[in-house]
């Protein structure tokens, strides 16, 4: 804990930094991200999806969730019940899976959009993207268009 506490001094000292950006850097390092291999679920949306995750298996509050989303935080809580009403089981953690980081997200871009700009970027094709998030890929290819539209 003495060794805690001297490397929390220093970053204060050296960095300028409050006890609480160095926490809130500390947690943010934890998460790195959503596993895609949860994002498969037809039954709920991608967004639905992410809350529930982080809500039930990473013990996140709202607030925090909006943040690393780009998101209000004014409306996650009925996206969560309905998630949950539509999937009550806990997702499981996959640890070891590729992940969405959280700078995937933007503000300007839907949750869908910014999962298949990403997973694009990755060099996945239209096609596994579609496999990924079980969607058509019809979708995942409007999806791309509209936002290649938008980042223009």
């Amino acid at each position: 804990m003495l060794k805690e506490r001297f490397l929390i001094q220093e970053l204060k000292n050296k960095y300028g930094l409050s006890t609480k950006q160095i926490i809130d850097c500390l947690e943010e390092e934890e998460l790195d991200g959503i596993p895609i291999t949860i994002l498969n679920d037809k039954k709920i949306s991608s967004l639905e999806i992410i809350v529930k995750y982080l809500k039930e298996n990473k013990k996140l509050k709202y607030k925090e969730i909006a943040k690393l989303l780009k998101r209000k935080s004014n409306s996650l809580g009925s996206t969560y019940k309905k998630a949950k009403t539509k999937k009550p089981e806990k997702f499981e953690d996959q640890e070891t899976s590729p992940k969405i980081p959280f700078s995937a997200f933007k503000k300007e871009l839907s949750i869908l959009e910014a999962i298949c700009l990403h997973l694009q970027k990755e060099d996945y094709k239209q096609v596994e993207i579609a496999k990924i998030l079980g969607k058509n890929p019809k979708t995942i290819w409007t999806t791309i268009q509209r936002t290649k539209n938008k980042i223009k």
